[in-house]
Order: C-alpha cells, then sequence, then structure tokens
C-alpha cells in the first residue's frame, strides 16, 4: 500500500470514531515511537513516524472499545459543563464501566471524580422501553475503609448534595448525568467522632476506600441497582494543596476568621468559622488578573455556638500568584438597599464600602424579564432580586452575560408591576485582602 492509500484508510477508520484521543493511548504510542528509536539515533524519517503513529491511534482505539469510549467520553461531557470542571479532572479521574440490570434497565457507573472533598460520580442509564417521566435519583451511599486482611472498619453514610442528569437520545431510552457527594475526614470515622471539626483534612482520607453505593428508584421505575467501588485516594493527595490562613476578620462580625485554603485540580476550598447570628458569610474571588472565580457553593455547619463554613469556587487550572478575597455577608428578612425599579432610565442601589450598582435597562422577551446591570466593582452572582407592589418577591433567575453586560433574567414577564430593587448584601471592598500561592 502506496503512503497516499494507507493515510486514506487511516482516515476512514479513525473518522467512524467521534472523540478525541485518550490521553493514555497517546501516551503509549510516544513510548512506542521512543522505543522503535532509540535515543540519540534518528532511524525512523517524519513521514513513517506519522504513519507509525496513526495506524498505533486507530489500533489503539479499536482495541480500547470505540463505541463505548465515546458513549463515557458523551456523557463526561456534560457533567464537567453543569458542574463547572475544567481539564484538570484529567489528574483525578477513576475509570470503572461497571453495569447493573434490573427490569429491563441497565445502569452503568462510568467514571469518578475526587479530588479529595467532592465526590462525582458519572452515570449512564439504558432502558429497553422509552422513559415516560422525568428521572429523579435519591441514592443511598456508603463509605468505609478496609482495615488489615482486607476486613471492613465499619461503614458511614455519605452526604448527597446535587445530582445532574439528561438524556442523550430523542426516544428518551439514555439518560447520562452524575450524582455528588462530599467526603472529608469524618466520613471515614465509623465511631462518629469528629476530625479537626469537619475540616477538609485530606491526608486522614485513607488511600483507598469502598463506596457502597446503591439505587432502587430511576424516577417512577423501581429496582435494585447495587455497587460497590473501590476509590482511590493517591491521585487526589498527590494534586492537592493546602495553605494555613488564619485570617482574623472579627471587626467586620465576631468570630469571624478565614483558616485555611484548600486548592485542588477541580476546586478551590475556603475554610473558616463565623458566628451563628444571621451570618452568610462569603467571598468574592479573584484570580491575580482580577477576573471572578466561579462560585460553586458549600456547606455549614454548627460548632459549639459558631458557624463552620467551607465554600468553594472553580479552579480552571491555572497558575495562580494570588488570589484577592472580598467578604460579603447576606442579612437574611433585611433589606439592606432598596430602590423603585425605573422602567425608563437608570436605577442606582448600594452594594457596600459606598460603591454601588446601576441598572441600565429594563426589557421583556419571549415572557422573560431581562434585566441589565453594571457594577462599579465585582458583585457575587446574585446581588440583588425584585419584590412586586403585592410584596411578592422574586428572586429565582439566572445570571447570565449578553454583550458584554450582566443580566439578570426571570423567567416570566413583570414589567407589569411595580417593581422595589432590594439588596440584602453587603460587600466589604475596603476589607479585601491578598493571599499569595505558591
Amino acid at each position: 500500500m502506496d503512503e497516499q492509500a494507507f493515510d486514506m484508510e487511516v482516515k476512514n477508520i479513525a473518522k467512524n470514531f467521534d472523540t478525541e484521543v485518550p490521553k493514555m493511548i497517546s501516551n503509549r504510542v510516544d513510548e512506542t515511537l521512543a522505543f522503535l528509536e532509540p535515543k540519540g539515533h534518528k532511524l525512523i524519517d517524519t513521514t513513517t513516524k506519522k504513519r507509525i503513529a496513526a495506524a498505533l491511534i486507530c489500533l489503539a482505539v479499536i482495541g480500547f472499545g470505540a463505541p463505548s469510549y465515546a458513549k463515557n467520553i458523551q456523557s463526561l461531557q456534560g457533567v464537567l459543563k453543569y458542574f463547572n470542571i475544567g481539564s484538570g479532572y484529567e489528574k483525578i479521574i477513576t475509570d470503572y464501566g461497571i453495569s447493573k440490570e434490573s427490569n429491563g434497565v441497565k445502569v452503568t457507573i462510568d467514571n469518578a471524580i475526587y479530588d479529595g472533598y467532592e465526590l462525582l460520580v458519572s452515570y449512564t442509564i439504558e432502558s429497553e422501553k422509552p422513559f415516560k417521566d422525568n428521572i429523579l435519583l435519591n441514592p443511598k451511599a456508603l463509605i468505609s475503609e478496609k482495615g488489615v486482611k482486607g476486613i471492613l472498619k465499619g461503614k458511614s453514610n455519605l452526604f448527597f448534595n446535587n445530582w445532574y442528569g439528561e438524556f442523550k437520545d430523542k426516544d428518551r431510552k439514555i439518560y447520562s448525568g452524575a450524582m455528588s457527594f462530599s467526603i472529608s475526614a469524618n466520613s471515614v470515622q465509623p465511631n462518629g467522632k469528629p476530625v479537626d471539626n469537619n475540616k477538609i483534612a485530606i491526608s486522614k482520607i485513607p488511600n483507598k476506600y469502598e463506596l457502597d453505593l446503591s439505587l432502587d428508584k430511576l424516577g417512577a421505575l423501581e429496582g435494585k441497582w447495587n455497587f460497590n467501588l473501590t476509590v482511590e485516594s493517591e491521585k487526589a493527595k498527590g494534586n492537592v494543596k493546602e495553605y494555613a490562613i488564619n485570617k482574623d476578620l472579627s471587626s467586620l462580625f465576631p468570630n469571624t476568621k478565614l483558616e485555611s485554603i484548600v486548592i485542588t485540580p477541580i476546586r478551590i476550598y475556603l475554610q473558616g468559622t463565623g458566628s451563628n447570628q444571621n451570618l452568610f458569610f462569603n467571598y468574592i474571588v479573584l484570580d491575580d488578573q482580577g477576573k471572578p472565580l466561579k462560585g460553586e457553593g458549600g456547606s455549614t455547619i454548627e460548632d459549639k455556638g459558631l458557624t463552620r463554613y467551607t465554600q468553594s469556587v472553580n479552579n480552571y487550572e491555572k497558575s495562580f500568584k494570588w488570589l484577592t478575597l472580598i467578604p460579603y455577608n447576606y442579612y437574611q428578612g433585611e433589606n439592606k438597599f432598596e430602590a423603585p425599579l425605573n422602567l425608563e432610565g437608570k436605577t442606582r442601589i448600594p452594594i457596600g464600602s459606598n460603591k454601588f450598582l446601576t441598572i441600565a435597562k429594563v426589557e421583556e422577551k419571549e415572557g422573560k424579564t431581562y434585566v441589565y446591570y453594571d457594577a462599579e466593582a465585582p458583585v457575587n452572582v446574585f446581588p440583588f432580586y425584585l419584590r412586586d407592589e403585592d410584596g411578592k418577591e422574586y428572586m429565582k433567575h439566572e445570571n447570565s452575560i449578553i454583550n458584554g453586560q450582566s443580566v439578570l433574567v426571570y423567567d416570566e414577564a413583570l414589567l407589569s408591576k411595580k417593581l422595589t430593587v432590594i439588596n440584602n448584601t453587603v460587600i466589604f471592598y475596603d476589607a479585601a485582602f491578598k493571599v499569595g500561592i505558591n
């Protein structure tokens, strides 16, 4: 076969696979070429090297199982987008491909992404018949560590955060997504004794632990889909940096402190304490270029009269020199700032430290209300909400960027009402501080 015919054959094989070459296969190709061409000797010309690499890739993808791999990638892409995860997940992913069938439905656990605190378990559901209803998940999860001679030390319930899923075909027979759990050092303490006040303590998590995951309902459909998975913590431990901060913020609120920052390949976690009196404390986090990092939620627990918090923001895999943290607090039930919404002009409202947010315009399109705004400084994700003349509050909205401008989008037409703009959040720009990241 001449070179042109060979290249055409390779392309014909490769185009049948709607996926990128797996990283592990790419590494194998590099290793094989290095083996064929000993160090210091140029035995293979460039054209021949390309042809060998192409052939190796095609053979590897075929052997890898291209259809199942493509389906796995398709499932994972939706998960990554929904949970705002960048390419760093490749360092901490474990592939499974384990399937269980019940009542004509196959559930496959595709893989798990574990960064030392957040565990995302991705899945694919395949049914012989179309699903009539939306699929709702309520998984049960137990975690345990194997001790000497494989004997389990005990089992603890795992905290279920959230789940995501979507149908992948028009016939509603294939559904995929992910389940999210939080795993702290407390999760592997069967006796229930807290470890370091529920802080993220990756060093105290075993290198491997068992995850017993069970589903008995997929929406209205009942069945039994039970899995036992081994989760490897070594990957997370080798890719995590922890920084002791101990920043005292008691001048803003009693007992408020930022204790530490934990950086993983997918998240940046902020841990600390605060008063438990109407305190919904958080931070706007900027990278060293002044770009806000997207908040990913968090959790709090009550601990001896304090609120202990863990907040997270997206880590988009950039080497930071420092982070800028701007503290803010949401005062539930207290209308700190409010002003009538001006439908014809601009509405100006305070946001903290003598800085203001300006609503530039409002409009209705296709049954939705768009509120465009500009701010003098970075603001939190939902910087205000609306209330009508009858006292009804409209808080359910989506924050978006349209033509470079920030917009809150409400899912209903509101401009026929007399609206008031309310901001319950005070942002302490004057208390912003920088944290060096090595």
